[in-house]
């Protein structure tokens, strides 16, 4: 009989352990501490108003405790998000005051968000997040980020998809965004091109323009200003032809991943809008091949003009020498 009730025993531990095991968890979702010279930060989380039963830890409230010395000197607000993926204590700015990052994820694991605390007035904590998404940058993205500090920066990546793609399976060009930390807030790194929209709209203007200009002063025999005009035209020109190599690589993809902004306007504007589709979804084959066109013909231009402006500095020279000559006789 003692044998049995030792059996029944063992067999309610058995049972009884995973869940006692699964409660004591559920108390603390995510847990880490993390050290800055002589604070102590613990960022610790619990099951939210939110959480779902099948995994009570998706849906978490958590907050940030800050010890100095070992004393308590701060505790945050509680906040509530879905999951947290890490957390990190660094010095973004240089400063020699910390900034604690948490990373936070929302949508059944797909999309990631930074939070950013930092201590103020001694015992004030401040929250900071990221600046929202672009237009440009929320083509193709359906979440899947990944966070990274390095060299004082958050590095933000994540995967692009067209719009066939399955959530599974991206197709596009991981897409990399930089944020710093600067007088209290948090900004895009933007970093610099030489291939913005808005220099490659100036150029491709520029060049149907000059070369406009040049055919107004060849009819008007402006030789001063068609050598300026074909100048322009021709240093646009080959802007351009650079501009669509760069643009070329990843176009396709991010036209696939908004084709809505790509047909939008042909059944507004019937042949014309045709044209504008035509013209978006080729750009950088119009823009190498309107390039190469003007570049070839203002390179020519530019070379026959500064041989004719050779040819009359010569001959004026030759006229000059001719009345010097007449005039010692």
């Amino acid at each position: 009989m003692s044998a049995l009730i030792k059996q029944c025993f063992v067999l309610f531990a058995v049972i009884l352990a995973p869940c006692a095991a699964a409660t004591a968890s559920a108390k603390e979702c995510f847990t880490k501490t993390l050290t800055f010279q002589a604070y102590e930060i613990k960022v610790s989380s619990s099951p939210g108003t939110s959480s779902f039963s099948g995994n009570p830890c998706f849906g978490q409230a958590y907050r940030l405790d800050i010890a100095n010395d070992g004393h308590l000197v701060a505790k945050s607000e509680v906040v509530e998000t879905d999951w947290i993926e890490n957390a990190w204590v660094t010095d973004l700015n240089g400063d020699g005051s910390f900034e604690v990052l948490v990373n936070t994820v929302n949508g059944m694991g797909s999309f990631g968000d930074m939070e950013l605390f930092t201590l103020a007035d001694v015992d004030k904590i401040i929250t900071k997040s990221l600046p929202p998404l672009s237009k440009e940058q929320e083509s193709g993205y359906r979440g899947k980020d990944d966070f990274a500090i390095e060299g004082g920066q958050i590095i933000r990546t994540f995967p692009t998809y067209v719009r066939s793609d399955a959530n599974c399976c991206p197709s596009g060009q991981d897409r990399r965004i930089q944020y710093e930390y600067e007088d209290g807030e948090l900004a895009e790194v933007r970093p610099w091109t030489a291939f913005s929209f808005r220099s490659i709209a100036i150029a491709f203007v520029a060049m149907l323009a000059a070369n406009g200009l040049w055919v107004l002063f060849v009819k008007r025999r402006l030789r001063s200003g068609e050598l300026a005009a074909v100048t322009i035209a021709l240093l646009a020109a080959i802007y351009c032809i650079a501009a669509g190599f760069h643009l070329q690589p990843g176009w396709h993809e991010m036209i696939a991943a908004n084709p809505e902004e790509s047909s939008g306007s042909g059944g507004n504007y019937g042949r014309r809008g045709g044209i504008i589709i035509l013209a978006i979804l080729y750009w950088p084959y119009v823009l190498i091949g309107l390039g190469g066109y003007f570049g070839y013909h203002n390179f020519r231009t530019f070379r026959d003009l500064l041989g004719e402006l050779r040819r009359s500095k010569v001959a004026a020279r030759s006229i000059n020498d001719s009345k010097a000559v007449t005039k010692s006789f």
